[in-house]
């Protein structure tokens, strides 16, 4: 027998798969194999990747290493088919999560607290805070072994990206889908700002509350009682001194303070009934509200349009109401509906059905809360009082004066702050909107070159976000973030408007250098206005950090002041992917803003993921101490592992996860040990035996026939899979070759 020449390294009998990454690791990055794997693939055969960039507030956790994975194994696939994937990681670094870290750093409780302190120096902070980004992301990125460019990675407050967000900003206004206006819209007091829709709705920011539901007395004038006769149908006399009250059902007893009208549907039929001394009004449908423990009779019905005009007695004076304007009267307005409550709403300034109908119907348009929430109102005890602490007043002082029916506890939910976890509220505003509406059909239409998976989001989820989509308020009082590209004459008389949309402009206008156009530099750059000679400022707002999320796409790549080109030949994107709460935000503002600049889809494939949550099925927390450490769980199992794990997982299609620790180890003991141990037993025998690998050889055994069928049917199932982005039914089939290889083979 020949010496045995140990053809092949022999293997450690108890692997650590931990230490093995390390040195895979060690090896790709001393051979730059991640770099060669871009540079030896073609120009002209590109898959193009976007990736969504994370905040660079906290820690990664196993909700951010999910979509790293993917976005990982699906570029990788890529390149394996011969593709040359650019892949470059970027970090989210304005808006309100970066704000309300370094308010809470320096001790500020509201906005208010930032303008005291002096702008500049909390500008200096939230820089500061995002320049201290923790290296703990290279680690994890590495250990789950995702190929991706960090050292050139770009990051939203860099002046390149900023100023291609001015670009997108002056093209979308100039197409006549940007417009200044007053709208109702979620409000946080606290941050000082409004809140996107999309933004409470993607991380289904709500709380459930229980309150009083309150049905409220408005007593009808004289005028209006006699007129009721006149339209009412009689079933029944009644005695004709008794007092008649519309009743209206709400739970925000703080909005009664200023309340100008009453609406009604206007094709309900409504009744009057008597209970008591006293005469009510109310949707026929509805009389499950009245008391049980008192007999009612139905005295007479009225067509909810025969209502209209009606007038009441107003509950508070507070407010002088203009002599053009009208209140304390009823309305008609089909958003009523007998569903809940008594059929008869409320009309406030705090609701956006009830705003567009008082504007509609020229009621008074009464604010009587500040943008911290606190009332305006200048008497005792209401004023300075924070809104929601008016709730239990309120309906005790109506209650005193006979103008509460009843009050009974209620369920519901209510909007939270997506930051800073204040309850928010419906608030007027004067703010920037982009014309969704105007683009709606555009964007289902674009909606059907994207291939989605799982494939229910298409015609589900995103189809219906677009279309319950409201107008985007993409304007925020705040500070740190991209500026409100918009200067207006300070001229009252004047009002001369200059939209900008890159810093040479601005240059130009300015007569000086843009060095930095975060605020409070940019509101430097002032210049006299070309109309009447006055001085132009930029407005104060700053845009939505979700427009610079729609953005990425040119930002990224400083579109189009360079690499336009580039850009153009390789857009849309080929493939995008984050949890499926982004159907609402990152993929719907990237959809939108594709469609505004070029009636286009921003990408054409998509895998949504559903969400990781603890252990106990909620969501994960160390306070809870619901799920394992991600890094003591990549250290002691490996990233391979994890990757075996998630990515098999329904997880991967949409489905939420129950993160287990145990599923994971068991990734590592039936499949990972196993090819290990197969590998090994090849490698004994092969030194033993001082086997000679041969080019083409073609065996006659029918076992090595069988596990090569084995293997192409494993290749080609695998393509087909990930061919369709399906990849749990890709990584599955991985576990059966590797038992069949180990068992049979």
């Amino acid at each position: 027998m020949s010496e045995n020449k140990q053809l092949f390294k022999p293997v450690e009998a108890q692997v650590d798969f931990g230490k093995l990454s390390e040195r895979v690791l060690a090896f790709w990055k001393e051979n730059k194999i991640f770099e060669k794997s871009i540079e030896s693939r073609p120009e002209d055969n590109r898959y193009v990747f976007y990736d969504g960039p994370p905040f660079v507030t906290g820690l990664p956790h196993y909700g951010s290493l999910l979509p790293s994975i993917a976005k990982d194994l699906i570029p990788r696939y890529q390149t394996m088919k011969g593709k040359r994937v650019r892949r470059v990681w970027g970090w989210d670094c304005h808006g309100l999560p970066i704000e309300n870290k370094v308010e809470n750093k320096l001790n500020l409780k509201n906005r208010r607290d930032i303008e005291k302190i002096g702008l500049e120096k909390f500008i200096t902070e939230c820089r500061s805070y995002v320049s201290q980004t923790s290296a703990e992301w290279d680690w994890y990125i590495d250990r789950v072994g995702r190929w991706v460019d960090m050292e050139h990675a770009y990051r939203t407050m860099d002046k390149d990206f900023m100023e291609s967000v001015l670009w997108v900003f002056k093209s979308v206004y100039e197409k006549g889908l940007v417009y200044k206006g007053k709208r109702v819209s979620l409000y946080c007091p606290r941050c000082g700002t409004p809140i996107s829709n999309f933004e409470v709705a993607m991380d289904n920011s709500y709380q459930q509350v229980t309150e009083p539901a309150t049905t409220y007395k408005y007593k009808l004038t004289s005028k209006s009682v006699a007129r009721l006769k006149s339209v009412e149908k009689t079933k029944a006399t009644v005695k004709e001194d008794l007092p008649v009250y519309l009743l209206a059902w709400s739970t925000t007893p703080w909005n009664k303070l200023a309340t100008p009208a009453l609406a009604v549907n206007p094709e309900l039929e409504y009744i009057k009934v008597r209970q008591g001394n006293e005469l009510y009004i109310l949707a026929s449908s509805t009389t499950a509200i009245l008391k049980e423990d008192e007999s009612y009779k139905v005295v007479s019905s009225i067509k909810g349009k025969d209502l209209e005009g009606m007038e009441f007695e107003p509950h508070y004076d507070f407010y002088q109401i203009p002599e053009d304007k009208k209140a304390w009267i009823v309305v008609a307005a089909d958003f009523v509906t007998a569903e809940e409550g008594t059929g008869i709403v409320t009309l406030a300034v705090y609701g956006e059905d009830d705003f567009r109908v008082m504007q509609e119907k020229n009621i008074a348009l009464i604010e009587h809360v500040d943008d911290a929430g606190h009332l305006t109102i200048e008497r005792e005890p209401w004023k300075g009082m924070y809104y929601l602490k008016a709730n239990k007043v309120v309906d005790e002082d109506l209650g005193k004066r006979n103008l509460v029916y009843s009050s009974v506890p209620h369920v519901h939910t209510v909007p939270d702050c997506w930051r800073c976890g204040t309850r928010l509220m419906f608030a007027p505003q004067d703010a920037w909107f982009l014309r969704v509406s105007q683009l709606k059909e555009q964007l289902l239409k674009t909606n059907e070159n994207i291939y989605w998976f799982p494939h229910h989001l298409k015609e589900g989820r995103f189809k219906y976000g677009i279309e319950s989509a409201p107008d985007w308020c993409i304007s925020r009082s705040r500070y740190w973030a991209t500026p409100m590209p918009v200067w207006e004459c300070e001229n009252e008389n004047c009002k001369e408007r200059k939209v900008v949309g890159s810093i040479a402009e601005i240059e130009s206008l300015s007569g000086k250098k843009v060095t930095d156009l975060h605020r409070p530099y940019i509101d430097q750059h002032m210049f006299p206005c070309e109309k009447c000679g006055g001085l132009m400022k930029r407005v104060p707002d700053v845009l939505d950090c979700w427009m610079e999320s729609g953005s990425m796409p040119y930002g990224e790549r400083h579109y189009p002041f360079e690499n336009k080109e580039e850009f153009e030949r390789n857009f849309p994107a080929d493939f995008v992917c984050e949890y499926i709460a982004q159907t609402r935000a990152w993929f719907y503002v990237m959809h939108v803003l594709s469609n505004a600049l070029f009636e286009s889809n921003a990408f054409k494939n998509v895998i949504c993921t559903g969400v990781i949550k603890g252990n106990d099925g909620r969501k994960m927390s160390k306070s809870y101490g619901n799920y394992p450490d991600p890094r003591r769980v990549i250290e002691t199992y490996g990233g391979d592992a994890l990757r075996l794990y998630l990515m098999s997982s329904p997880v991967m299609s949409g489905e939420n996860l129950n993160i287990s620790e145990e599923d994971i180890k068991e990734q590592n003991q039936r499949v990972l040990s196993i090819l290990w141990n197969t590998y090994k037993y090849f490698v004994t025998y092969a030194n033993l035996h001082n086997f000679i690998p041969e080019e083409n050889f073609k065996s006659e055994n029918i076992l090595d026939k069988w596990i090569l069928l084995e293997l192409e049917q494993l290749k080609r199932k695998t393509e087909y899979y990930l061919n369709r982005y399906d990849i749990p039914k890709a990584v599955r089939l991985i576990r059966p070759f590797v038992n069949d290889l180990s068992t049979w083979f």
